[in-house]
């Protein structure tokens, strides 16, 4: 990455979110930051936001130093009280973070420093870092900024899934089942894990193997020395290994 490329990163942050501060080195290949993430300052607008983030409906991210999350001045929908407000002791919570955006074709990556997230709570995590969308539908030139924008309406979202009772996540959720993978991400799509790679060249290996046992790891060889590509076969292998493991075991009777 040019020197002009990094240093306009760091000005778009510096503009955007102010509050995270660079802490790499000036000849480190990665860029981090570390600072304080806030998703909202005031709660007069926060059944307007738990209804659009519900809903899916698109909300408006406000930047600088007293960045948030608001209710997008477009929306027209009648929002009455949120069916889940009643629950949310603390709507206003702030988060120490670590962002780092690591220049190599991998997407960044936010990392919660405080508060500690306990093992029942640590949900659409990948790996350290919070998983805040889908990495294969991720447009991976949309910037730094709104890589945290994304990251903004996650901890909005998680703040709500750790007052909830049953825990609930507001709005869309992808699975990170192998089955939902496999059926969902085309080989030729970036890998969910973030990496540089393809869904076919990374994980889709892995998670076949998961689901469906050696038979996968077979059947990705053969369709590898015909020079094959698997989305061709997926609803056949699909179909078929369905059927393999559906079918009713056989009991045996042994003296």
């Amino acid at each position: 990455m040019s020197s002009e490329a990094r240093d306009a990163k760091i000005e778009s942050m510096r503009v955007a979110y102010p509050s995270l501060q660079i802490v790499s080195e000036p000849e480190s290949a990665s860029l981090i930051w570390e600072g304080r993430l806030q998703p909202i300052r005031f709660t007069d607008e926060f059944d307007a936001i738990l209804d659009d983030l519900e809903h899916d409906r698109t909300v408006l991210i406000v930047p600088g130093e007293e960045h948030e999350i608001r209710h997008h001045p477009d929306c027209n929908v009648d929002h009455d009280g949120h069916w889940l407000t009643s629950q949310i002791d603390t709507p206003i919570r702030s988060f120490i973070v670590r962002v780092t955006d690591f220049n190599d074709g991998r997407l960044p990556q936010t990392k919660i420093l405080e508060p500690a997230i306990p093992d029942d709570l640590r949900v659409h995590f990948l790996g350290d870092g919070i998983c805040a969308f889908a990495p294969w539908k991720y447009p991976r030139d949309e910037g730094i900024v709104a890589f945290i924008d994304h990251s903004l309406l996650w901890l909005f979202k998680w703040n709500i899934f750790s007052q909830t009772e049953p825990n609930i996540w507001i709005g869309s959720e992808m699975d990170h089942d192998p089955k939902f993978l496999l059926s969902t991400i085309k080989p030729w799509e970036a890998c969910y894990c973030g990496s540089i790679k393809t869904y076919e060249n990374c994980h889709r290996v892995v998670n076949g193997t998961e689901l469906y046992g050696d038979e996968w790891i077979f059947f990705d060889a053969w369709l590898s020395y015909h020079s094959s590509r698997p989305n061709r076969f997926d609803r056949i292998v699909h179909r078929l290994l369905h059927r393999v493991y559906a079918r009713p075991k056989v009991k045996t009777n042994h003296a």
